[in-house]
């Protein structure tokens, strides 16, 4: 069961009581209505690491995350201390193997671009993570093509 309660207001021009739609986030709510269950089930925490010196690249990967229907709750962001990463790789943790490769998918990248060994993995800054993706500057072709 899914509300519009966020997805619709009230028109005060109108003639009438009118409900009109916000059809942004009827897409965001249909998107986390239908989310792969399976990624439901893993309930992964993700911490998006920003390894550039562009600010607010780690949201825009967050941004393109929620828009595919993941649930915000399951993400924190952070600056990784690098600054100088190219490419973006996404470290799965404690084996929550199909969110790592789903996020790889979602996020236009190459399977090989997902690390499932946990020692190769930075350590989450905001508290546990189940998988860390630290965005490189190749992230800025995904970031173009944001909705």
């Amino acid at each position: 069961m899914i509300s519009l309660k966020d997805a619709i207001t009230y028109c005060s021009n109108c003639a009438a009581a009118y409900l009109l739609p916000n059809w942004d986030k009827i897409d965001q709510l249909t998107r986390q209505f239908f989310l792969d269950g399976v990624v439901l089930k893993e309930g992964a925490l993700i911490e998006i690491q920003n390894g550039t010196d562009l600010p607010g690249l780690s949201a825009e990967v967050a941004g393109k995350l929620t828009y595919q229907g993941l649930p915000p709750q399951f993400l924190s962001l952070a600056d990784n201390p690098a600054t100088d990463i190219s490419q973006t790789l996404i470290y799965n943790r404690n084996g929550k193997h199909y969110t790592a490769f789903k996020l790889a998918e979602w996020l236009g990248l190459d399977p090989n671009q997902v690390i499932s060994d946990p020692q190769l993995a930075p350590q989450p800054i905001n508290g546990p993570a189940d998988i860390v993706i630290v965005a490189g500057s190749d992230t800025t072709l995904v970031s173009a093509a944001l909705p």
